[in-house]
This record gives C-alpha cells, sequence and structure tokens, in this order.
C-alpha cells in the first residue's frame, strides 16, 4: 500500500496538464459525498435542466432553451465583466454570420434560437465562480441530464410510437399545419417511427427518442454527454450510487442501439478506442477492463436480436440510396448558395428516386450539422 501514491503519480506523466487536473479533482471528490453547492448558480442550471421531462409533455421539449436562459442571461450581463476563452470569438463571429444569413428565414430564425441559447449556458457556466458553480457540480448535473436522456430512452421502449397531442400542439397548431414540423415537435411522443430501410426484424418497430425531438437527437446526446458521466463515475466510491450509475449505463445500451443512429454508433466507438489509447500506458488495468467491456458488448449484440437491428441498418440499401440522394441534393444546392447561405433548412425542388419509393420535398441540411452550416 506504502507504494500506491507514487504509481499513481508516475501514470500522472503521461497526461496532459488538464488531464491532471480532472484527475485531481476527482480523486478529492472521491472522499466526500457529492453535494451540490445551494447557490444560486447551481439552482437555475439544476432547474433548466430537470425541467426537460415537463417541457416536452407541455410540447416545449424543442424550444424550451431559449426560455430557460433568460436567467442565466441576467446572470451574465449583471457581472462587471464577461470573460471568456480566447478562441471563443471564433464561435461568436459564426454565430453573428448565422444571425445575419438567417434574417429572412424562418426556420434560420429557430436555429439561431438555439446557437444563442448554447452561447448563454456557456458563458454562464465560464463565468461563474468556483463557489458558485464548481466543476464537479457543472459534472454532475451534465451527467444527471444525460441520466433523464437515457430513462426517456428507456421509456421509448416500453410505450413505442403512442402519442398524444400536447398542450401546446392543442393551442398553436390548426389543421393545417398537421403533419408539418410544428406538429411533429409539439406532440409528445417517446418513439419515432421506422423510416425506409429500417427494418423491425426481431426488436422493435420503432425508433426510442425519449423526451427528445427526434431518434437521432437522442443517439447524439447519449455520446455528447458520455464523459461527464465517466468523471462522475470516477468520483463515485463503490455504494448504492455508483451500482446505480453502473445500472443506467447498462440500461442505455438498449435503446441506444435500437435507436439506429449511424453516426452515434460510430462517434461512440471512436470515443472509446481514443480512451483505451489515452488510458493504456498511464492506466493499464482502466483500458483492459474497457476492452473486456467492449468485448462483451459486442458478444451481446451478436447472440441477440439486437444484431438484426444493427446489420439492417447498415446494410439497408433503401435507407442507404435514399441518404446517399439527400447528401447528393445538399452538395448541388452548396453550390448555387449566397455567400452567406440560406439562413436555414431547404427543401429540394428535384425528386429523388430510390429503388423502392419517389421522394418530394426532402428536408436539405436537416440531418447534418455540418450540411446545415454549408447550405
Amino acid at each position: 500500500m506504502s507504494h500506491q501514491p507514487e504509481v499513481v503519480e508516475e501514470s500522472n506523466r503521461y497526461l496532459s496538464p488538464s488531464g491532471q487536473s480532472l484527475l485531481a479533482d476527482a480523486k478529492q471528490a472521491r472522499a466526500t459525498r457529492i453535494n451540490l453547492p445551494r447557490t444560486r448558480a447551481t439552482r437555475t442550471l439544476t432547474f433548466a435542466i430537470v425541467a426537460l421531462p415537463g417541457a416536452w409533455a407541455l410540447g416545449l421539449a424543442e424550444f424550451m432553451w431559449p426560455i430557460l436562459v433568460l436567467p442565466m442571461a441576467v446572470f451574465i450581463l449583471r457581472r462587471s465583466r464577461i470573460l471568456m476563452p480566447r478562441a471563443f470569438f471564433l464561435w461568436l463571429a459564426y454565430v453573428a454570420i448565422a444571425i445575419v444569413a438567417a434574417v429572412s428565414a424562418a426556420d434560420g430564425l429557430r436555429i439561431i434560437t438555439v446557437y444563442l441559447a448554447a452561447t448563454i449556458v456557456f458563458l454562464f457556466a465560464y463565468n461563474a465562480s468556483s463557489d458558485e458553480l464548481p466543476d464537479s457540480a457543472i459534472v454532475a448535473l451534465v451527467a444527471l441530464f444525460w441520466i433523464l436522456v437515457v430513462v426517456g430512452g428507456v421509456l421509448g421502449l416500453i410505450f413505442g410510437t403512442q402519442e398524444f397531442p400536447s398542450l401546446t400542439n392543442t393551442l398553436f397548431v390548426d389543421e393545417g399545419q398537421l403533419e408539418t414540423y410544428w406538429d411533429d415537435v409539439t406532440r409528445v411522443q417517446l418513439s419515432d417511427g421506422l423510416k425506409v430501410g429500417e427494418e423491425a426484424g426481431l426488436v422493435l418497430d420503432h425508433r426510442p427518442k425519449g423526451f427528445l425531438a427526434y431518434a437521432n437527437h437522442f443517439g447524439s446526446a447519449v455520446v455528447m454527454f458520455l464523459p461527464a458521466v465517466a468523471l462522475l463515475r470516477l468520483q463515485l466510491d463503490r455504494g448504492r450510487h455508483s451500482l446505480s450509475l453502473d445500472l443506467v449505463a447498462v440500461a442505455a445500451i438498449f435503446p441506444f442501439i435500437i435507436s439506429r443512429n449511424r453516426w452515434a454508433w460510430l462517434s461512440l466507438l471512436f470515443i472509446a478506442l481514443y480512451i483505451v489509447a489515452r488510458l493504456w500506458r498511464p492506466f493499464p488495468r482502466s483500458a483492459r477492463v474497457m476492452v473486456i467491456g467492449l468485448a462483451m458488448l459486442l458478444i451481446v449484440i451478436a447472440v441477440t436480436p439486437l444484431r438484426g437491428v444493427v446489420t439492417d441498418r447498415l446494410e439497408g440499401e433503401s435507407s442507404n440510396q435514399y441518404r446517399s440522394e439527400q447528401y447528393r441534393l445538399s452538395w448541388d444546392l452548396i453550390q448555387t448558395s449566397p455567400w452567406l447561405g440560406f439562413g436555414g433548412n431547404q427543401e429540394s425542388d428535384e425528386i429523388a428516386v430510390t429503388s423502392q419509393t419517389v421522394y418530394e420535398d426532402l428536408h436539405l441540411g436537416a440531418d447534418s450539422q455540418i450540411l446545415q452550416t454549408m447550405i
């Protein structure tokens, strides 16, 4: 036992300064129970996260952030000076260009509100002091958001595509707007139905999305916030809290795979391989555990009906043709777009034809952040 500190210090030299700082914070937090400080900043961010299921039930999940960030904006403006990283000006320049491009497009304005909300949330967390909003609290709250996303996905497996109009849908969506974007995102529904080329196989005929607007959003959220979950797990000693987090992580596997988000699958694989590579020298035992876990996951997929979901999604000819046509039309549109873009997603004038279906008015830019930015 007396040699353990030296081993840990030796392993730290393989980490970057930021990695050493995060590891030190995690070790320090392990000694005590994680408690969120009762400050205005912590309460504001906590409310914004736990409001997700309620906003979803009201039909506001897609629009809640521009509303919930208002207290954060007030918090920022009341400070004597607003701090930001030097490279953050690149993001602000991008948002400024996007605003100029979006002034003539209603859909573009909707997207801009999301960009502005993300900007405010970041500045809120960055400007809060360590006493108001410590790093451990940010990690715990982001992990809480991830847990809510997973819970919604599991409920999506259970309840499928059952839906009902929300209060927002009843009040603001008239008959002429049925089957439109506004009708879609204001309906209370935990899963999307399958699209062309997506076979149900032996599992389910729907794609879980939980409290989010689309199944692709669900898959992206699971991957995007997973690092915070890993950091929180480092902070938890063995006990019921760590066991509960482990069970949620296991439960996340099923809706994540059945959501049929190919890019999210690929992103998760790259993240896992990157983490294994970074951990292999400083923490070989942890790296081996991750490799064993990945191998067990692949075995579970191979011997269960989940295998059919993965292979059908990867090999679905019609789905691949549909996506190829969408990307081709998007690239053609980019060639003719104004210098600042169209300001939002566009509908194609050209008819897309796959081996099974003919599509009109394809939404271009809606399924790719890169294409959306270029369009």
